[in-house]
C-alpha cells in the first residue's frame, strides 16, 4: 500500500513539473498581439489612425521556421511604420540568422526603424548588425531624428542611443541645418524605461503641448511575472520592476513599455508572453 502511494504521489509530481514545462514552453514561444491607442494634440489630422508596430528584445528567439509566425504577426498587424527599440542581437550570439530572416519578413511592410539595446552595444556582432540594417534598408536613429510626412502632416521621430545620460544629450544631429532638441520630438524610441522620470521632465519642460510619446523596451515584462501581469524580476536582477510594461504617464508625457520577444538570463517566460504591439495614433480632436 505504501509503495503504491508513493508512486502515486512520483507519478503526480512528475506530471505536474510536465506540465509546468510545458506551459512555460508554451508562454516563451506565444506571441501576443496588443494594441495601445494615443490621443494627442501633436497628431495632425493626416496621422489620425496612424499604427505603429513596436518589436523589443528579439534576443535571438525564433518564432517559426524562417521567423514566419512572427513575420505574419506584423503583417496582420497593419503597419504604417515599424519601430524596433532595442536588444536585437544578444550578448552571446554567434551570427546573425534570426535578425536576418526577421527583416527579410518585415521590410517591405513598412519603413522600420532601430535603436540599439544594451545587448546590441556590447555584441562583436555590433558592426555586422549595422551592416545587415543598412543592407535591409532599416533606419538606424541613436541620437538621431527623421521628420515624418503623411498627407501634408508632419511629425518628428527620435532615438536616443544606449548608455548616454539624458541630462547632457546635445541635439540630435547637430550638424544638420534644422538640428532637434530631443525633448522636442513627438515619438522618442529609448530602450531602457527607467530613464521614463528624467525624459518626461524634460520632454515636458517649456511645452505648451508637452504630450509626447516614448516607446521602451528592456524589461521584458518581468520575464517572470505574477498572474495578471506583475513584474517580479527585470533584467539585471531586479525585484518588481516599476515599469516593466504597459503605459505610464508622468507631466502629460506617455510612455509605453513592450515586453519583448526573446529572453536574457534565463530562457523562459511565465506570464508574460512574447509581445507585438500596436500603437495606433489619434487626433486629440479628429475632424469628422
Amino acid at each position: 500500500m505504501k509503495r503504491k502511494r508513493r508512486m502515486t504521489w512520483s507519478i503526480a509530481a512528475a506530471a505536474i513539473l510536465a506540465g509546468g514545462s510545458l506551459f512555460t514552453v508554451y508562454e516563451t514561444k506565444s506571441l501576443d498581439t496588443t494594441t495601445a491607442v494615443w490621443t494627442s494634440p501633436r497628431v495632425p489630422a493626416a496621422f489620425d489612425g496612424f499604427r505603429i508596430v513596436q518589436l523589443s528584445d528579439l534576443h535571438n528567439a525564433r518564432f517559426g521556421k524562417e521567423q514566419n509566425r512572427l513575420t505574419d504577426a506584423v503583417r496582420a498587424a497593419r503597419p504604417d511604420l515599424i519601430a524596433l527599440t532595442g536588444d536585437f542581437l544578444d550578448l552571446h550570439s554567434a551570427n546573425l540568422g534570426f535578425l536576418r530572416e526577421l527583416l527579410n519578413g518585415i521590410s517591405g511592410l513598412a519603413p522600420v526603424y532601430f535603436i540599439n539595446g544594451n545587448h546590441d552595444r556590447e555584441t562583436p556582432l555590433y558592426d555586422s548588425m549595422l551592416a545587415l540594417f543598412a543592407e535591409s534598408g532599416v533606419t538606424v536613429l541613436n541620437d538621431s531624428y527623421v521628420t515624418l510626412t503623411r498627407g501634408g502632416g508632419t511629425m518628428t521621430l527620435a532615438g536616443l542611443d544606449w548608455g548616454n545620460d539624458p541630462d547632457s544629450f546635445a541635439p540630435l544631429d547637430p550638424t544638420r541645418p534644422a538640428a532637434l532638441a530631443w525633448e522636442d520630438a513627438d515619438i522618442l524610441l529609448c530602450h531602457d524605461p527607467m530613464l521614463f522620470p528624467r525624459l518626461a521632465e524634460r520632454c515636458a519642460s517649456g511645452q505648451e503641448d508637452p504630450g509626447a510619446l516614448i516607446l521602451c523596451g528592456h524589461m521584458h515584462g518581468g520575464q517572470i511575472a505574477l498572474p495578471g501581469g506583475k513584474a517580479v524580476i527585470g533584467p539585471g536582477g531586479l525585484w518588481f520592476p516599476p515599469c516593466a510594461a504597459g503605459r505610464f504617464v508622468q507631466d502629460g508625457v506617455t510612455m509605453i513599455v513592450n515586453r519583448g520577444l526573446g529572453t536574457s538570463g534565463f530562457h523562459f517566460r511565465l506570464f508574460s508572453r512574447p509581445e507585438v504591439g500596436i500603437v495606433v495614433l489619434r487626433q486629440d480632436n479628429p475632424a469628422v
